[in-house]
């Protein structure tokens, strides 16, 4: 009975990091809100990146530990993607996010 249950736990811890991804990033003016699955993960680092160039954004962003994130920059630069690095809890995986969006500069 525990080899069974183990193994169902296993199946659906994969599943579920498996799926793992930002689903949507959505600018408008200075806010950029950064929706994504599964809900809940510590982000270690948040940033906007120009052709390899990353420009820290974390100071500028709230999360209650759950999606969405909403950043509100004093200025949006120019970008190509959105990266964000973070873990799901003490032991969990490790997440990297790239999310391809191009940011309407706004002084």
């Amino acid at each position: 009975m525990f080899k069974l249950l183990a193994i169902i736990s296993v199946i659906l811890i994969a599943f579920t990091f498996a799926n793992a991804e930002i689903t949507s990033v959505v600018q408008t003016g200075k806010q950029i809100v950064v929706t994504y699955t599964p809900g809940t993960i510590s982000w270690i680092e948040q940033s906007l990146v120009l052709q390899g160039a990353k420009t820290n954004i974390k100071p500028y962003c709230t999360n209650n530990g759950s999606s969405p994130v909403t950043c509100t920059l004093p200025s949006v630069p120019a970008c190509d993607s959105v990266r964000f690095l973070g873990f799901s809890g003490i032991g969990g995986p490790t997440f990297d996010f790239v999310f391809p969006i191009q940011c309407t500069v706004v002084a």
